[in-house]
């Protein structure tokens, strides 16, 4: 399913930006604090250690294949995000 919009995350751990199984994605840290972006597998959740990588404040991902984001996770088809440090942000996020 398709996804064109803003997410709020309210910092209480990762919360999932796809609407189900995609390739790639474009999203854009719309906030002042720093995003973490983990890879997930038909939609579960990140465990404790598992990789991730940082969206800084305003940074935006333009069309970006999840393979390439992170190559060392075989099947990568969704992704979980979260606000550093318990903080809340607003991420835009659209991927077909």
């Amino acid at each position: 399913m398709a996804k064109n919009e803003i997410q709020h995350l309210d910092g209480n751990g990762p919360e999932k930006i796809t609407d189900g199984d995609v390739v790639s994605i474009t999203a854009q840290n719309q906030s002042g604090v720093n995003v973490l972006l983990y890879p997930s597998i038909g939609g579960a959740a990140p465990v404790e250690g598992v990789g991730y990588i940082i969206l800084p404040p305003k940074q935006i991902l333009v069309n970006e294949a999840l393979a390439d984001l992170f190559p060392g996770v075989a099947g990568v088809n969704q992704l979980f995000a979260e606000p550093k440090n318990g903080k809340s942000a607003n991420l835009y996020v659209a991927h077909d």
